[in-house]
């Protein structure tokens, strides 16, 4: 039976323990910024002028940057994932994108990093990632009572769930500044609306096909890179909508949790369909409301 000198002594250790990872992340960040600042006045040093605006920089250079920050966030998240199961990049690739767009001299206030109205981003933020969270759950519980008239027990863990929210806004912080600030909306404002939404969904998509490496599961990688890009298409669609990083980092981080907290019977071939049915009509819903109300949103802040 733990004792509570041994309760002390495991929050010391893990505490501990998560103290120098997150130090391991930022210098890593430091060091793969330093790079890739390095990288990138070479490239700049070619023109006369030094002052060079996100519209004078072809789609090619936008192109190749994202891929090659892709690159540099993989060698942190893949030895990670491979050696211990979890991702470790997180406040790197935050680091990472955020110092990058300082460096090419961008207002981070323009790719959504502002406090502006904060109160009434974060109640967005959350009411919002609860409706595209939950929804699945509840439209998964109405089509099987009302198709096979049976009460799905859905159990959701609660105190889990307060456990791994901050964890999951960290993954949210860090996927979004690299996706959506650095990745998306650059690629936006030289290629277009549409493909730079598309641009950032497939890179985002690839990003989590990591997971299925070891051992190699290629339906499992096939499925998990095709419903991430559809949720990086969702993400870039409120995101470019509302220019806010609270909100979509809100969401994404409310989307995970809950996900990881909730569990419920997808056993039977008549479960499995209404499970999938209920998936495409959630997403749906969650499309067209989230094009409506993130145009609306964008107004008020």
């Amino acid at each position: 039976m733990l004792k509570m000198h041994h309760i002390i002594m495991i929050s010391l250790i893990v505490g501990f323990s998560l103290i120098i990872i997150g130090f391991i992340n930022i210098l890593l960040a430091v060091i793969f910024m330093l790079i890739s600042d390095l990288i990138w006045l070479i490239f700049i040093w070619r023109y006369k002028d030094f002052e060079i605006s996100m519209i004078e920089i072809t789609n090619s250079y936008v192109i190749l940057s994202s891929v090659y920050v892709f690159i540099l966030s993989s060698l942190i998240r893949v030895p990670s994932i491979i050696f211990f199961l979890f991702p470790l990049e997180k406040a790197s690739i935050f680091i990472l994108s955020s110092g990058l767009l300082i460096v090419e001299g961008q207002q981070l206030e323009k790719f959504g990093f502002s406090l502006v109205k904060l109160d009434i981003q974060l109640v967005l933020g959350f009411l919002w990632g609860f409706f595209i969270a939950v929804l699945p759950t509840i439209m998964y519980f109405l089509l099987m009572f009302l198709y096979a008239g049976t009460v799905i027990l859905i159990k959701v863990d609660i105190i889990y769930f307060l456990i791994t929210f901050p964890f999951y806004l960290a993954v949210g912080l860090g996927e979004e500044a690299l996706f959506r600030a650095y990745i998306e909306r650059r690629a936006v404002i030289t290629m277009g609306y549409k493909k730079g939404i598309i641009w950032a969904a497939i890179l985002f998509g690839l990003w989590h096909a990591y997971w299925h490496m070891l051992p190699f599961d290629f339906f499992n990688m096939l499925f998990h890179v095709f419903f991430s890009f559809m949720f990086g298409i969702l993400f870039g669609i409120i995101y470019e909508n509302t220019n806010s990083m609270i909100i979509i980092i809100l969401i994404h981080a409310i989307w995970d949790t809950v996900v990881s907290v909730t569990t419920f019977p997808v056993v039977t071939m008549t479960e499995i369909s209404m499970y999938i049915l209920s998936m495409i009509i959630s997403f749906v819903m969650i499309f067209l409301a989230s094009i409506f109300l993130s145009k609306k949103i964008g107004k008020m802040i």
